[in-house]
């Protein structure tokens, strides 16, 4: 596959990289603690991915696929001196695996909230009722989408995920981005839902140190693929930040991003 979308990335600091992915309906702007916090230990590389924040959308014939998006960050980074440490949320820790398989070599170590690589569901629990859930929610965004409702798709993705009312408490401004981004969204999920991953994928990450973390109040398919994935994974971690949800990276910053400065110190030397 080849990448063809031009990336809106910021780059910030110096010292060893360390690469940010937003999750799904947000930007680059979700990670302005986190660069406070480190920029003057890390050059923090954080992009818009497609479709979200100053980046460009996918042309709708475009395929659907992690590998896709994975292949446009690698471009967007252009070469790469030494190996990346790499936070991620939620669909952006998806991406981060799909990077590190595709690349192991080219990754020092892995910090993921909630990496919703549902393709797992899908493949190890279809009967599950984690995956019933999910699917049922991506169907109707999708549905949502096709009809040209976006901004109801937002309200549905967003107050499913935020576990309550968190589109009514938004501006204009706020649910017209989100809106805009929906089909990014409806896209993700497809991407997602289609990495099935099995023992071949899952055997090149099994060298890179592994850091997973869930919030204690989180949805119960997000937290059912971290589960999965320590299980697979015995050099993994498992971490919980305590109160918070699938949106904790954003509703407890300030914990999760001490978090992560904790846990990337604890990165072994190359």
């Amino acid at each position: 596959m080849n990448a063809t979308l031009s990336l809106n990335m910021k780059r910030l600091g110096r010292g060893r990289p360390l690469l940010c992915l937003h999750s799904s309906s947000a930007s680059a702007g979700q990670w302005r603690g986190l660069a406070e916090q480190l920029q003057e230990q890390r050059e923090l590389l954080i992009p818009d991915l497609p479709g979200h924040g100053r980046s460009p959308d996918w042309p709708a014939d475009a395929p659907v696929g992690l590998g896709l998006e994975s292949d446009t960050v690698w471009a967007a980074l252009g070469d790469i001196e030494e190996p990346l440490d790499i936070v991620g949320h939620s669909y952006g820790g998806a991406l981060a695996l799909q990077m590190a398989v595709e690349r192991p070599s080219c990754v020092r170590s892995l910090t993921l909230y909630e990496p919703v690589l549902f393709g797992l569901l899908r493949r190890h629990e279809p009967w599950g009722e984690a995956w019933g859930e999910i699917s049922q929610i991506a169907r109707i965004v999708s549905e949502l989408v096709g009809a040209g409702r976006f901004e109801a798709a937002g309200q549905m993705f967003c107050n499913y995920w935020a576990a309550g009312p968190a589109w009514q408490g938004m501006n204009d401004n706020q649910q017209q981005r989100i809106a805009r981004c929906m089909p990014s969204v409806d896209r993700h999920f497809a991407a997602l839902f289609a990495a099935t991953w099995g023992p071949r994928e899952l055997a090149r990450l099994r060298a890179l140190p592994l850091r997973l973390v869930c919030g204690s109040l989180t949805r119960a398919p997000a937290r059912r693929v971290s589960e999965l994935l320590s299980l697979a994974l015995e050099q993994s971690e498992l971490c919980m930040l305590p109160g918070a949800g699938h949106l904790g990276p954003i509703s407890h910053a300030a914990a999760f991003n001490a978090m992560v400065g904790s846990l990337l110190e604890a990165v072994p030397a190359l």
